[in-house]
């Protein structure tokens, strides 16, 4: 019998592609750099790179870098304009310009580690980024809501997805493309 996949994933998957699916048009139209890190687990960086490969013809004239944290990456194509590189410090690295950060504390980051990036890459214009936490309560919720405005980042979107037995996971996410 085939081990059923965990439904968080499946459902972070969906909602990151549907996020990458708003985020990418807009920083292509409006900007010529743009970076989108990753830092999750399982096939996060593949199935975003399918979403770039569907704006391949938007890429041209545009740099747009994939830098995926403690990761390899994944056997896919990459299209012309786009870049594709790995982090194995998160002190080595640095972005300019706008972008989007999908991190996950239990993936190949743990929480502090999240906070200590989402201090460093969000000052700046442009700035979003999707964080995967573990369940919280109404009180942390607002604290985690606090520190991403102390960061830079105004406005956040809390969704705490529950499976058939129980268990949880918070998705927090900031930015235009969760508020539409």
């Amino acid at each position: 019998m085939a081990k059923r996949a965990d439904p968080h994933t499946t459902v972070l998957r969906e909602l990151l592609v549907r996020y990458l699916d708003a985020w990418t048009p807009g920083v292509l139209r409006s900007h010529r750099r743009a970076t989108y890190i990753e830092a999750g687990h399982g096939d996060f960086a593949a199935q975003a790179l399918r979403v770039f490969g569907e704006f391949a013809d938007r890429l041209t004239g545009h740099e747009l870098d994939v830098v995926l944290l403690h990761a390899t990456a994944p056997d896919v194509d990459v299209p012309e304009g786009l870049s594709l590189r790995t982090v194995e410090d998160d002190e080595d690295l640095t972005v300019t310009g706008p972008m989007l950060a999908h991190l996950d504390a239990g993936g190949a980051l743990d929480e502090p580690a999240v906070w200590r990036l989402v201090t460093k890459l969000a000052p700046g214009k442009a700035r979003e980024v999707l964080l995967t936490l573990a369940p919280a309560s109404a009180a942390e919720v607002t604290d985690y809501r606090t520190r991403l405005r102390d960061a830079g980042l105004a406005d956040a979107v809390a969704v705490e997805l529950a499976d058939d037995e129980g268990t949880a996971r918070l998705a927090l996410e900031q930015g235009k493309a969760a508020l539409e």
